[in-house]
């Protein structure tokens, strides 16, 4: 493993042990899926096969732990009773969706 690759697993690493704790939701596309978390997935990019692809793992599994929160939402919006006509007037479009879902992946910018 080359000191790129080195040094962006040890980053992971520290995002794993010290910041993810912390962040107060899980990774939607482990949960959706019931495997590895984006980091995990990621991570083992860069030791098996390289920075580069690395890198290219990075933003292929933020999309895909994007669709996989709203795939999420859309199956928690699924699962709410009903609204009447009166509680859809107070309410806008992104109360549905859990917080930790709309944050997930939030810090990647989508093309």
């Amino acid at each position: 493993m080359n000191v790129f690759s080195k040094a962006a697993v040890n980053s992971i690493e520290w995002y794993q042990t010290e910041l993810s704790p912390k962040k107060g939701f899980c990774c939607a596309y482990r949960i959706r899926h019931k495997g590895l978390s984006c980091s995990a997935v990621v991570k083992q990019a860069f030791i098996s096969r390289g920075f580069v692809s690395g890198i290219h793992e990075l933003f292929a599994q933020a999309t895909r732990c994007r669709i996989a929160a709203i795939g999420l939402a859309e199956e928690s919006r699924d699962s709410l009773p009903e609204e009447t006509d009166q509680n859809r007037k107070n309410k806008s479009c992104a109360d549905d969706i859990p917080d930790e879902l709309v944050y997930c992946c939030s810090i990647i910018p989508w093309y």
